[in-house]
């Protein structure tokens, strides 16, 4: 989220169980990046939505992805971990975008 003039704008980031959410910009056109938190690495992937954007990252012992995209609203990154052929929700952190 950012607010203020060009100089003073800030990124947001956050984190949530095993997932981080890292967003840039603002409703004129922002960026959000999903990642693994640190040491809490897992196999499986993590998807990352907001205004007028989503995208569904692959599987990887090392999950990340990132989509851009435009307008006011929620943007979040939710991480799904893969074990014994089953999907399970392992975070997800949101940030406003103004």
């Amino acid at each position: 989220m950012r607010v203020g003039s060009e100089a003073q704008m800030k990124d947001a980031r956050g984190c949530n169980h095993k997932v981080c959410i890292s967003v840039t910009g603002d409703a004129s056109g922002y960026t959000t990046r999903g990642y693994y938190s640190g040491t809490n690495r897992f196999y499986g992937h993590i998807n990352v939505w907001g205004p007028n954007m989503r995208v569904n990252g692959q599987d990887s012992a090392y999950p990340g992805v990132a989509g851009s995209g435009r307008g006011t609203g929620q943007t979040c990154a939710e991480g799904w971990e893969l074990s014994g052929g089953t999907y399970t929700s392992v975070g997800l952190p949101c940030k406003d975008v103004s």
